[in-house]
């Protein structure tokens, strides 16, 4: 009769060493890794009506990378789905209230910072069977606004009357 606990002990050893190693190799300071890393998944772009725009931020490094680079933007949206991977893609549509300009934006990632005119702006980002929808968004120059979509139902959010929004 074998022991089957003595060899899952062995086994369980065994990767608890290898774990060690690797971590032992792994390099002393995170920023050098991690900076290289979230460079690269942050997708840069502009609109069909040429408004720059920067995405990502599904890891903590990629976060830190763009708020360091966030000076240029003037609004950020952060998506949190009810389900980590998400059955569709994720999208954003920003709607000019003066001029009626529509732009859409696939997302590649949960945050996305937007250099829009000054204005007041209608917002909706979809994901999976969630649908988000922000009113009267007053965007200005030179000021970072953020708002959180967060949540399992369709939701209209007016801004400043809601104190979701920040």
């Amino acid at each position: 009769m074998i022991n089957t606990h003595a060899g899952s002990r062995l086994n369980c050893g065994v990767i608890a060493a290898l774990a060690l190693i690797m971590i032992a190799r792994m390099p002393h300071t995170s920023e050098a890794l991690s900076s290289e890393v979230s460079a690269s998944r942050i997708r840069y772009g502009m609109t069909v009506n040429g408004y720059d725009y920067m995405n990502g931020g599904s890891h903590v490094d990629e976060q830190r990378f763009m708020e360091q680079r966030s000076a240029p933007y003037n609004l950020k949206l952060v998506i949190i789905a009810a389900r980590l991977i998400p059955s569709t893609t994720p999208s954003v549509f920003v709607a000019n209230n003066a001029t009626g300009n529509i732009e859409q934006i696939t997302l590649w990632g949960p945050w996305i910072y937007l250099q829009l005119p000054a204005g007041t702006y209608t917002i909706g980002a979809r994901v999976n069977r969630n649908f988000f929808l922000l009113r009267n968004v007053q965007v200005q120059d030179g000021a970072l606004r953020t708002y959180i979509f967060k949540g399992n139902l369709f939701r209209t959010i007016t801004d400043p009357e809601n104190r979701g929004a920040r």
